[in-house]
């Protein structure tokens, strides 16, 4: 919160996200403000959110015309028709969440480690979203041919979480915890909102960062942030 934290440093953390996380986020529809524990601050953040329907921009135009984000569309489709195997024996025992192996990747029972650490983020995160049975909606698969592929939305239903991302970018990295779950979280987002909103339009930019913003304060006292 504003009210608390030396102005000085929250300013530097400020332009540090600004700059090195949420710069495509900015670059799109999102708007970043700041919160000072105050009732009128969390009644200005409510009434831009409540007021952009009609300034939202054209997400599809912006894909068109940068070949990143038209390459991370034309994935996402293609996630849906991946061919998985089922691993009956490395299925999570805590979480019960299942798990699968892409046609074509390697997956080593090695790894058992990192798929347990991920389950249990998974699983923390499906509660965070009132998903009563993670176990039936989330699965985690392993696609070592793909690494900038997070997730997926199949039948606009089911999500699957790509563990070798999640090894590569978060594990292998030390990535701390309150990082990773922050972004699990907008990913997890992002692909609740592909149940109602199938392509990348302006309504899934938007129904997403709702999602988002409807679910946070379940993430934070989820994760004690």
């Amino acid at each position: 919160m504003w009210d608390i934290v030396d102005k000085d440093m929250a300013e530097r953390r400020e332009a540090e996200l600004k700059r090195d996380f949420w710069r495509e986020l900015l670059q799109g529809a999102a708007t970043a403000f700041r919160f000072d524990n105050h009732p009128r601050s969390a009644q200005n953040i409510i009434d831009h959110l409540l007021n952009t329907d009609d300034q939202l921009p054209d997400f599809s135009a912006r894909c068109e015309s940068r070949s990143s984000s038209l390459k991370y569309v034309s994935r996402c489709k293609e996630a849906r028709k991946i061919r998985l195997e089922r691993t009956e024996r490395l299925q999570d025992e805590e979480t019960h969440i299942k798990f699968f192996v892409a046609e074509g990747s390697q997956y080593q029972p090695s790894q058992s480690t990192v798929l347990k650490e991920f389950a249990k983020l998974v699983s923390d995160l499906a509660c965070v979203f009132d998903l009563n049975a993670p176990a039936t909606c989330c699965y985690i698969f392993w696609k070592d041919t793909d690494l900038d592929l997070m997730a997926f939305n199949k039948d606009q239903r089911y999500i699957f979480f790509n563990l070798a991302y999640y090894k590569r970018n978060f594990h292998d990295k030390r990535v701390d915890k309150e990082k990773a779950a922050i972004e699990w979280f907008l990913i997890m987002a992002h692909e609740m909102a592909h149940n109602i909103a199938v392509d990348h339009d302006e309504y899934h930019g938007a129904l997403a960062a709702r999602i988002a913003v409807a679910y946070f304060p379940a993430f934070r006292e989820r994760f004690h942030f």
